[in-house]
Formats: structure tokens, sequence, C-alpha cells
């Protein structure tokens, strides 16, 4: 593993070693509910798409829809995409207020009102 270090391979950018990362991210145990993690910005616009594509080509599988998608995004001028952008940076506001939350009280809300120790009783 040394040789490997040696070479750089453990190590990001900013010069901190992976196992250091590894060990700063919180771990908790199976029966948590941590928060759903963030959307991109194509997944919203992929998830928008999805039906509507769908119903257009009936007969493609879904691979091909995926690939039609994507297309179409490619075409999106960016301000277009700046919607999904903003989806998304509020998606990270949300990961990191119930994150905290998590990490404060051992529990987070969502959205709905639910908590999410709820979440686990369903």
């Amino acid at each position: 593993m040394e040789q490997f270090e040696t070479k750089g391979y453990f190590i990001n950018k900013d010069g901190a070693k992976n196992t250091e990362l590894m060990l700063s991210k919180p771990k908790f145990h199976e029966n948590v509910v941590v928060p759903k993690q963030v959307r991109s910005p194509y997944i919203y616009f992929f998830k928008e798409q999805y039906d509507q594509v769908k119903q257009n080509y009936p007969n493609l599988k879904v691979m091909e829809y995926a690939l039609k998608i994507s297309e179409m995004w490619k075409t999106l001028s960016d301000s277009e995409k700046s919607e999904y952008f903003k989806k998304n940076v509020n998606d990270k506001l949300r990961y990191q207020n119930e994150m905290q939350q998590l990490l404060t009280q051992g529990y987070f809300v969502n959205e709905d009102g639910t908590k999410s120790t709820d979440l686990k009783k369903k």
C-alpha cells in the first residue's frame, strides 16, 4: 500500500489522504435512516422528460429512452438548464439541513413533516 501512496494514488488534489477523508465522514448504524442523496440537475431533467418521451416513443427500450433524454439535455441552452441547477442547489441545502439535524438531534424532519425515525416503522 505504501508503494501506491508514494505514487499519489490515495492522496486527493488538496493533499489529504483518502483514509483520512474516509474517517472524517460520519458513520451510522444500519437501523439509522439517513437523508436521501443530492440529485444532480440532469436527474431532475430526466424525471421530468421520461414520461413524455415514453408516450412519444412507446416501442423503445429503456436505454433508448435514456439516450433520447440525454440528447435533449445536450441541446438545452444554459438558461434552460439553470432551472434544474436551481433545483440542485435547493436539494443540496435540504441535504445539509437534514444531515445537520441527524448529527445534532439523532433524527431529521422530512419536507412532509415526518421524522426519519417514523420511516423505519413503515
